[in-house]
């Protein structure tokens, strides 16, 4: 016995399986459903702000971007760096070729050396990350050199400049710092372990 009284002009067979059921026939007032369009991306605004080009006026030489043990895997699995939207502006001066450098929070320690392979934009993957947050600020990266990583102490010891407080360091880094972490890292692969 249904629920609720049949509607007029719909009759369903209880025992006619969905997929065999007929479309119901074009409506006579003329509607038709609208096909989707792909959704507008910070790429697109930007390269039509600027003719058709993905131009970045201070390009980044280089930046930090953190993960903890759980989006770290999906970081080497999407070949995809995430950072809140808070940081989109500095997300989006990062370009093909800038140095990129991963954070552990959990671990406190830094790996890389990564490149950037795409400009940055927001929500390359929109769905990346969400089990632990937002992060649309992204950029596609490639490993260009691996190295041991370093513990967050040796990265306040190289560069100190970028700490705001102990634990809250900038994530944006100049030439010659990006020079300094790749130099220290590629230290790190030549000292024996003990």
């Amino acid at each position: 016995m249904p629920m609720f009284p049949p509607l007029p002009g719909i009759v369903f067979s209880e025992r006619t399986p969905l997929a065999q059921r007929r479309p119901s026939p074009p409506r006579s007032d003329g509607y038709q459903r609208q096909k989707s369009v792909p959704a507008v991306t910070a790429n697109d605004r930007i390269k039509e702000e600027n003719g058709g080009k993905q131009n970045v006026e201070n390009p980044v030489e280089g930046m930090i971007f953190g993960c903890n043990k759980k989006t770290k895997e999906e970081c080497k699995r999407l070949q995809l760096f995430g950072l809140p939207a808070t940081h989109r502006k500095e997300v989006l001066r990062v370009i093909p070729g800038s140095k990129l450098f991963l954070f552990n929070y959990d671990s406190k320690h830094l790996s890389g050396v990564f490149e950037a392979t795409c400009h940055g934009a927001m929500d390359i993957f929109p769905h990346a990350f969400r089990s632990i947050g937002s992060f649309p600020a992204q950029v596609k990266i490639k490993r260009v050199m691996k190295v041991p990583s370093i513990t967050m102490d040796k990265l306040k010891e190289a560069i100190p400049e970028i700490f705001y407080n102990e634990k809250k360091f900038k994530f944006e880094l100049s030439r010659s710092q990006v020079e300094k972490l790749v130099e220290l890292l590629v230290a790190a692969k030549e000292i024996p372990a003990k």
